[in-house]
């Protein structure tokens, strides 16, 4: 059992993802780090956990993420949104820019 990190980078709205595809076992987990903002991943067309969305603060990876019991083989594919502050002085009614990818990122679990 491995734990594994996909760390999330936005460039003024531009992703990066390392890994990019991140292949996996059902026994491993997954968390999700970003030093931009906080951040949701939501699974889009089925999830191997047993939640659709989850959510990290700026900075601290997530909890490890087991997958579910008798998680399927399969690529599993999921969207971003990053809220990065870009105007500290402009908050609290301004300030933040959320950053969206929608189709990029993908779990394998052969």
């Amino acid at each position: 059992m491995a734990t594994h990190t996909i760390h999330i980078s936005t460039n003024d709205g531009n992703f990066v993802y390392n890994p990019a595809a991140q292949h996996a076992s059902p026994s491993d987990k997954i968390r999700w780090l970003s030093p931009d903002g906080a951040f949701t991943v939501t699974f889009i067309g089925g999830t191997p956990f047993n939640v659709v969305s989850i959510s990290g603060n700026k900075g601290v990876a997530t909890p490890p993420k087991a997958f579910r019991p008798g998680v399927l083989p399969g690529i599993y594919h999921y969207a971003v949104a990053v809220a990065v502050v870009v105007d500290p002085l402009a908050l609290p009614e301004g300030g933040i820019r959320v950053h969206v990818d929608a189709g990029c990122p993908e779990i394998v679990i052969p």
